[in-house]
């Protein structure tokens, strides 16, 4: 069955970066929804993310659900790879992305143990409006 409207393509972008690393995406497709991101909650896991993220793509009247396409740049890949468990897209765009932990380079995954403090750290500096001192 033919879908009664255009594609949506919705593109998150990698972290500490905002739509304009699809500046040039947006002149091909100038109905491009790159969405802001929102600000997690201490309690969010990467999957209670996801999931507040596609409830606010669900209920945004730009994007046609019967005929979406999401994709993402480094983080931003892995955030559409699990957005799309709740959005049923015709397709995932993975631009220098991986689709899990274990695709990581072992010197990233290293890095694990510290998500608690760093996340922390952010997440109150952004209450503060103070950068952490690491």
């Amino acid at each position: 069955m033919i879908s009664p409207c255009l594609p949506t393509l919705v593109l998150f972008s990698g972290l500490a970066a905002d739509e304009d690393v699809f500046r040039w995406q947006k002149q091909a497709f100038p109905k491009l929804i790159v969405p802001e991101w929102p600000i997690p909650d201490v309690k969010d896991t990467l999957d209670t993310y996801c999931k507040r993220i596609a409830a606010q793509l669900s209920s945004d009247v730009r994007v046609c659900q019967d005929n979406l396409v999401v994709g993402g740049a480094s983080f931003g890949g892995i955030i559409a790879f699990h957005v799309a468990k709740y959005l049923e897209p015709k397709a995932i765009i993975l631009i220098g992305s991986v689709q899990t932990p274990f695709e990581l380079p072992l010197r990233i995954r290293a890095l694990r143990p510290l998500k608690a403090f760093i996340f922390s750290a952010v997440a109150n500096s952004t209450v503060s409006g103070n950068w952490p001192s690491l």
